[in-house]
């Protein structure tokens, strides 16, 4: 069922609907690459708050995966969505720890925009945003997500209706 919606029609649709609409193209793509192993859905989007900030995407990779694509995919995710302050996050697990989140920017080097928020681009792997000094995910969150969409469904929390509509969980 494909319920993706124009960009150009993108800006009529309340925050849930653009951030769900987006998100759901980026789940379509990125289980596509050979370094993921999981995608799940974190966060306020898996519970029935109106105006959710962001999507939260929770994404197991390869042990010792390049990640360029992944992170291209998250900038993407991120300028699909396009409306007012709302954000997305892609999340990144390896062999069950939390490692950091995908890189915001194409070019990599330290940033003082990143500094200010007390994020490092990580020295040992590109494309890898450090979050150690900001914070980091619970590890219930980590070993059980919300929701997990690949490889398979598994539902670990009461879901509202449009998530379960738009990514087609029966």
């Amino acid at each position: 069922m494909e319920i993706t919606t124009p960009i150009t029609e993108r800006w009529k649709l309340a925050d849930r609907d653009v951030l769900l609409d987006v998100g759901k193209w980026f789940f379509d793509q990125a289980k596509l690459l050979e370094e993921v192993e999981q995608i799940a859905l974190v966060g306020s989007i898996c519970t029935a708050k109106k105006k959710p900030k962001d999507i939260d995407f929770l994404v197991n990779i390869r042990s010792g995966a390049d990640i360029k694509a992944l992170a291209t995919l998250a900038r993407k995710l991120q300028g699909r969505i396009q409306k007012g302050n709302l954000g997305a996050d892609v999340f990144i697990v390896e062999d069950g720890k939390y490692i950091g989140r995908a890189c915001h920017y194409k070019d990599q080097h330290p940033r003082a925009v990143c500094g200010h928020r007390y994020l490092f681009c990580s020295s040992g792997r590109d494309y890898l945003c450090n979050t150690a000094n900001n914070f980091q995910l619970k590890k219930d969150v980590i070993e059980k997500p919300a929701l997990i969409l690949w490889p398979s469904v598994i539902i670990n929390v009461e879901l509202p209706a449009d998530v379960v509509a738009i990514f087609d969980i029966k």
